[in-house]
Order: C-alpha cells, then structure tokens, then sequence
C-alpha cells in the first residue's frame, strides 16, 4: 500500500507522505487519492521529529505524533496560496464564519459547548482548533476544515466567508472591547501555527494579517466562561453583523456594550485598561554617549514588515535565537532599520534623518538615533564593524 497521499485543503492540493501506515487513517475525507509517485517535494515529517514528540505526547502511538507534527509543515507549505492554519475554534453563525483565537485550555470549546446548550442548532463547527484562513479570489478570506479538530474532535466539512475574528480571555469579568491593531498582530503570531523562515513567507503570514485586521472586525472578549459569557458573546457577534456595511466597513464594540463605527472610533483606551499592554516597542526616546565611527549593519534574516500602519522586526529561520522573533518599531524607526540594512555609521543615520525629516535640534536627534542604535543592538538585531576612518586612526596611533 503506498503512504503516498494527494490531499485536499482549502480547495488546494497538498502532497503527503507518511511515515507509518496508520497515519493515513487520520486524513480521512481530505485524501483524495493515494500516489504511486509524487514529482514535487512532498510534506513529510521525520523519525527524529517524532520521537521527540513522545515528550509532549507520553503514551500515544508514533501515528498519533507524526498526524500532528504535520501541522506546522501543513502550514508553512499553505502560505504559498495565500493561506494558513489558525489556532481557533471556529463556527458558522448567520452563514459567517468567526473564531474564537486563544491558547488551548482558554476556553474556545466551552463557548461552542454553551452556545450549543443554550442555543441549539444555531452555530455549527467548521474545525475545533485548526481551520485554515485563505484569501479567495475576490480577496476576501475565507475559513476552511482540516484534519486537526483538537481533543474534543469537533468539526465538519463546512466552510463559510470570514465574519470575524474574537481574541479570547480568561477574566473575572466578561468585557469586551476593540483591539488595537499590535494586540491583534501579536494575538495573531501566537495563534498561526507556522514560524516562517524565509522573507516570502513573513511577507505572506502578514498579507494574511494585514486583511484580517483592516477588512474584519477584531475583538477582545476578556470572560468567566459561565453562561452569561455565551450570552454576551452572541449579542456582540449579532451586533457586528448587523452594523458591518456593504464596504466591510469593520463595527468595534466597546467595553459598555455599544457597537461604534471603527472610523469614529478612537485609538482604544479601553484595551488597555482592560489588560495593560506589554509591547516590545523601540521608540526613538532615550540618551545616548556617541558611539564613534563604528559602521552598523542589520544582521541577515530579519524583516522588516508593514502590517495595519504598524512596523514590525520579524526574525527568519537564520535570525531565530539571536533577537526576538517580533519586535513592534514606529515610523521613524523604521526608516533607520532601512539605513541600517545598507550599513552605516552613526553620522550617516544623522545625516538621513536631517535629510528626511525637520530637525531643528541636530544634538538632540544624535542623542535619539544613538539610542534607537543601542537599544535594538541590545536586542540582538545588530552587527558592528569598524570604519575605516576609524581603523586608520587607530592604527596611526598605534604607530605614534
């Protein structure tokens, strides 16, 4: 028998290859045919890979541990169509689909199981933790089934439009609110299930993300999980549909409970009241002693990415371990970073920014540039070498 499978996600082929025959069994409704041969490379997990699985997974077969390996390799391999596996349960109401987006044990299948209870037969489940979200081809996103339906095994093979996306919480209280664009960008790294490695695949996770925040509505729900906490829930998502416009206009809810035009709305102040911001953010603030005629000079595999207005660092496979994997810049820092990526001295970022921009106090803006230079050398995004200007005085006086 071979274990050589053309299977089917979000209306596209992926090519599989399994490593034990019993892995096939978890793949059943999305193998469309199985394969004598496969002419590109096919989407494989390994031994090594999942024998260390046994360490997260103590006491399930090696199929088990191979079907889930294959997650983040499904993933990654999506990206080339626009698409991606998120971490959410995800549900039609009212012929959209919404996720609810948080880490496992947070609460997602409690709010499908309420919502059952309390309201049967209104919602039914796309995929219990990992539907894919694809951008069709009128580019609006689209949720789809997968194999993966988490524990509970809850899914079906529906799909439906995106309506939108519910980043949930645990909380003594049951609030909700917009959320910023980086508490959406950052709740989005942590739920799509996929560490890109190369520039083209950051540049495809955050297309993905770049839609989902500025053409759908993105909510924090901070909740008890009790039933009151469904309840709420469904009068926000009935909110949203019914205030969304024709333009796909997003409609935010404010934590008093009233939907508002995004447009109207201002930066949300209620977010942080409900849960202070904890962002890596470099801005250009902060003393500095000057640093001499050193050159600076980004170091490779890191990208530089535009999401919603907002920048963001994003560290590749090659960068991963020697800075954060995402670090949140403002504008002007990002204009540094692209002087940086070219190398250059203190005096020459200087130089650009009086070019660039209105400075009316030089000394003052070295002592800001130099400080940006130190604080994401700190972080690890930066290489230094000598000029040679410098180099020449040293050894002139070495000479001397």
């Amino acid at each position: 028998m071979s274990m050589k499978y053309r299977c089917e996600y979000a209306g596209h082929p992926l090519y599989y290859e399994f490593l034990h025959r019993s892995t096939y069994s978890y793949f059943k409704g999305f193998v469309k045919r199985a394969l004598e041969d496969i002419y590109e490379a096919p989407i494989c997990s390994d031994y090594a890979l999942i024998e260390s699985g046994h360490t997260l997974l103590e006491g399930f077969p090696d199929a088990y541990i191979e079907y889930r390996t294959l997650i983040p390799l499904t993933a990654k391999y999506l990206l080339r169509y626009s698409a991606c596996i998120f971490h959410s349960a995800s549900f039609i109401y009212q012929d959209k689909a919404w996720l609810l987006a948080a880490p496992s044990g947070v609460g997602k299948t409690t709010q499908y199981l309420n919502w059952q209870r309390l309201f049967p037969g209104e919602i039914q489940m796309i995929s219990g933790d990992m539907p894919v979200i694809s951008t069709e081809k009128d580019g609006h996103l689209h949720i789809w089934p997968t194999s993966w339906n988490g524990k509970e095994n809850i899914g079906t093979r529906e799909d439906a439009p995106l309506g939108g996306i519910i980043l949930l919480e645990q909380g003594s209280e049951n609030l909700a609110c917009k959320a910023s664009p980086n508490e959406a960008i950052r709740g989005f790294f942590k739920q799509f299930i996929v560490i890109p490695e190369t520039e083209k695949e950051i540049m495809a996770l955050t297309g993905l993300m770049e839609k989902m925040i500025v053409d759908y509505p993105v909510l924090r729900y901070v909740n008890l999980g009790n039933d009151e906490s469904t309840i709420y829930l469904r009068s926000i998502i009935n909110s949203l549909s019914a205030n969304v416009s024709a333009e796909r206009k997003p409609v935010y809810f404010e934590s008093e409970g009233n939907a508002v035009d995004a447009s109207d709305s201002k930066d949300n102040a209620n977010s942080a009241e409900v849960i202070p911001e904890t962002n890596n953010c470099c801005s250009l603030t902060g003393n500095a002693k000057y640093q001499g005629e050193k050159i600076y000079h980004t170091i490779a595999g890191v990208v530089q990415a535009s999401v919603a207005g907002g920048y963001f660092l994003v560290a590749a496979k090659e960068a991963r371990g020697n800075c954060p994997y995402i670090t949140e810049i403002n504008e002007t820092s990002a204009f540094l970073w692209k002087q940086l990526e070219k190398g250059c001295t203190i005096g020459e970022l200087l130089s650009a920014v009086m070019q660039e921009y209105d400075v009316e106090n030089p000394e003052e803006t070295r002592e800001i540039v130099e400080s940006f230079v130190r604080e994401i050398q700190e972080l690890g995004y930066l290489k230094e070498a000598e000029s040679d200007f410098a180099r020449n005085e040293k050894e002139g006086s070495e000479v001397e």
